[in-house]
């Protein structure tokens, strides 16, 4: 299905390795500029559990390569790709106000409208796992997957809930506990899945353990949330109203900007189970998972660290074009040597590590490297469109930008490209809509500079 990659010369290696070398050393002394103290600690705390957690998924990559069929893990994806577009729009974005706002009293406020609008998802999302359940469709994969759609309004509260709860513990600056949360969640999930895969449940171990990890991370925020209780504050409607005013670009540009960008995120899943290619599916969610994972963690930490930085910056200086500059810089040195490795060496590396039924993994882990490249630096920085009130914008070049993505993944699709010109178009697309979120973050942060 895919074409194998071409051994490297010893001068073809040689040539890579003074390039890489060329842009590392340039790269180098740019991280003595990075700004010290409380920014990079917070940083260094959120990311050391993060990337503990991931150091555990990674290791444990290996036995769950071969206790799980590339088909199984598709399964996975199939649900995944329909609960995460629900969870990410769970409390309308209404937490990302948590973060700036500038007074704690009405970030409590906030926090309760988090809570009643992501109730108000979760019956949306009844109704649409009724739905999806009723459907008509008797391929075995669907078969496989589709009771498990009961537990979608479940996955849309947990993923609601705990995004908003995240928000004010990053608010309070609980890094130490956030990051023990991870590693938490992820060593459970991973223990689960081991052990189910061992007594050969199949998909349903995979099922299992990931609902489990969701549930973990829900009730040790919740008991986190209730250590920082404080003295009762009385919240009526008229406030919830207010608020939910006051922050109303969250629900009416964000949220929409943030489903059209989960669902071409996850498009080429959809477009792959039409063509009942489950065990393509299983290959590009595994590679981009194993990919993006350690990329994906250590870009989350900062990205949560800039959020809350840059919007004190903003609110003091009017810019936080300083802190932008030094962030691109730091993102860009640490997701390039794990690219440029994969780019190189990605089929060998997965079939190594996962087993030579996933060679095919590598090879779409190299077709996706520049894009997620590209995403663990434009992931953090595009919080500048919240920062500065920007959210109309965001929502066009967001709903752009999808299009253009949906689009070429599309035509690929109805011109019978293949799996891999599907996937291949998907990384292009993606790739140019970073360029543009990143071009327009960058001016908006010299907007009052």
């Amino acid at each position: 299905m895919i074409v194998k990659n071409k051994d490297l010369t010893p001068d073809r290696f040689q040539t890579l390795k003074k390039s890489f070398l060329s842009v590392t050393s340039a790269i180098g002394p740019a991280f003595k500029r990075l700004p010290s103290s409380e920014f990079v600690c917070n940083i260094m705390v959120l990311s050391s559990g993060q990337g503990i957690a991931a150091a555990i998924s990674l290791l444990a990559a290996p036995i769950l390569g071969r206790l799980y069929l590339p088909a199984e893990y598709g399964a996975l994806a199939i649900y995944m790709s329909i609960a995460s577009v629900l969870a990410g729009i769970g409390n309308w974005q209404y937490a990302q106000g948590i973060i700036v706002e500038s007074r704690d009293n009405k970030a409590e406020v906030l926090l309760r409208l988090c809570l009643v609008t992501t109730a108000i998802t979760v019956a949306v999302a009844t109704i649409l796992a009724a739905g999806i359940m009723l459907y008509p469709n008797t391929s075995h994969a669907w078969q496989q997957v589709r009771i498990w759609f009961v537990m979608l309004p479940i996955s849309t509260l947990l993923g609601g809930v705990v995004t908003a709860w995240s928000a004010m513990a990053n608010r309070k600056k609980m890094y130490r506990a956030m990051a023990a949360i991870q590693v938490a969640s992820v060593s459970l999930t991973v223990a689960i899945s081991i052990a189910m895969g061992v007594m050969e449940y199949g998909h349903v171990g995979l099922m299992v353990s990931y609902f489990l990890g969701q549930i973990t991370t829900f009730f040790a925020y919740g008991y986190l949330m209730y250590k920082r209780r404080q003295k009762k504050q009385d919240i009526g409607k008229s406030q919830l109203l207010a608020m939910g005013r006051k922050h109303k670009g969250f629900a009416l540009f964000t949220t929409p900007s943030a489903f059209v960008n989960i669902f071409a995120m996850q498009f080429p899943i959809y477009v792959l189970g039409l063509l009942g290619a489950v065990d393509v599916v299983g290959f590009f969610c595994r590679a981009r998972q194993l990919m993006t994972m350690p990329l994906t963690l250590l870009g989350g930490s900062i990205a949560q660290v800039f959020q809350q930085r840059a919007a004190a910056d903003y609110a003091r200086e009017g810019t936080c074009r300083s802190l932008y500059k030094k962030t691109f810089l730091m993102l860009s040195g640490v997701g390039l040597v794990p690219v440029v490795l994969l780019t190189i060496w990605a089929p060998d590396i997965f079939e190594l590590i996962l087993g030579s039924n996933w060679r095919d993994a590598g090879d779409i882990a190299r077709i996706l490297a520049p894009m997620l490249l590209l995403r663990l630096i434009c992931n953090p920085l595009s919080t500048v469109f919240f920062i500065t009130n920007s959210q109309r914008e965001s929502l066009f070049l967001t709903i752009s930008t999808a299009f253009l993505i949906i689009t070429i993944s599309l035509c690929s699709y109805l011109l019978d490209y293949g799996t891999l010109g599907i996937i291949v178009s998907f990384s292009i697309a993606y790739s140019i809509a970073y360029i543009v979120f990143l071009v327009r973050s960058y001016q908006l942060s010299l907007a009052h500079g």
